[in-house]
């Protein structure tokens, strides 16, 4: 359970540093797929999961919101920019 705990913070950390390597952009979009294959290249059904989890725990933060259109990305929200700036 340790090593899940560590992998989902990671995973976090990951995808909160994918947004700041477009800092300070106006459009602050990620596509989730390119976000998941950052995270984890070597991609495994746990893996999913685990990505799922870390996506859910930054939302229900209020770091990022989901978006489904055009495409399903991920977005800084301003407690996000907050945070990274």
């Amino acid at each position: 359970m340790a090593l899940m705990m560590q992998g989902k913070k990671e995973i976090k950390r990951n995808i909160l540093e994918s947004f700041r390597s477009v800092f300070p952009e106006d459009d602050l979009r990620l596509p989730r797929y390119r976000l998941l294959r950052r995270c984890l290249p070597d991609v495994d059904t746990n893996g999913r999961l685990l990505f799922e989890k870390a996506v859910r725990d930054l939302v229900s933060q209020g770091l990022v919101e989901v978006r489904n259109e055009p495409f399903t990305s991920l977005v800084l929200t301003e407690k996000g920019i907050d945070l990274l700036s």
